[in-house]
C-alpha cells in the first residue's frame, strides 16, 4: 500500500489502519523492526507491493535513481482494480504509461497531487479523464504550517548558515558542494 516508509508514509499507514486496512510498505531504506512494530507495518518487495495492493500511495522524494520508478512495466504488475495515488513528486510515475494503463482498463484509476509536466497544458488527457483526479500540489499547506513547518524551516536555515549538522536533508551530497 505505501511506497515509502518515512514520516508521511507512516502517518498514511496509521490512517488507513483505522479503517481496517493492512499497511504494507516498500522503501529502499527498510525501517527497523521496532518502527515496523510501532506502526504495524510489513515490509514487502516493491513488485509484491504493486501486485497485491488495492491502493498504492507514493511517499518518496524524486531522485536520479527513481525517475519513472513506476513505469509501464511496474504499472503492469498492479491489479486491474487498483488505484495509484501520487502525493509525492511528479516524475516518479511515467504519466503516459499510467494514462495508457487506465485507458486500456489495466488499472482502475489514479489520484495525482503532482504530475511530471507541471503545469499541464489545457486539453491534456490527464485533466479530463473520468478515472483520474488531479489536485494542485498543496499538501504542505496544512493547519500546522505556521506553528510547525515555519519554525522548522527557520531552524534549518540558521543551522545551515552556522555550518551545523542538518536534520532534514534529502540531497546532502549537493550541500557538500557549497
Amino acid at each position: 500500500m505505501c511506497f515509502g516508509g518515512g514520516n508521511i508514509g507512516r502517518q498514511v499507514a496509521r490512517r488507513v489502519q483505522a479503517f481496517g486496512a493492512e499497511a504494507r510498505y516498500y522503501d529502499v531504506f527498510r525501517l527497523g523492526p521496532e518502527t515496523e512494530k510501532q506502526f504495524d507495518l510489513t515490509f514487502v518487495p516493491l513488485d509484491d507491493l504493486l501486485a497485491d495492493s488495492d491502493v498504492v500511495t507514493l511517499h518518496v522524494p524524486l531522485l536520479d535513481n527513481n525517475h519513472h520508478m513506476l513505469n509501464a512495466e511496474k504499472i503492469a504488475l498492479m491489479k486491474r482494480n487498483a488505484i495509484l495515488i501520487n502525493t509525492a513528486r511528479g516524475g516518479l510515475v511515467d504519466d503516459k504509461a499510467l494514462l495508457t494503463a487506465i485507458d486500456e482498463g489495466r488499472l482502475m484509476g489514479a489520484g495525482l497531487d503532482c504530475v511530471e509536466d507541471d503545469p499541464l497544458p489545457a486539453g491534456h488527457p490527464l485533466l479530463d479523464h473520468p478515472n483520474i483526479v488531479i489536485t494542485p500540489h498543496v499538501g504542505g499547506n496544512t493547519s500546522d504550517l505556521g506553528t510547525v513547518m515555519v519554525p522548522m524551516i527557520s531552524d534549518t536555515l540558521k543551522k545551515f548558515l552556522h555550518g551545523e549538522k542538518l536534520k532534514f536533508v534529502v540531497n546532502e551530497k549537493e550541500l557538500s558542494k557549497q
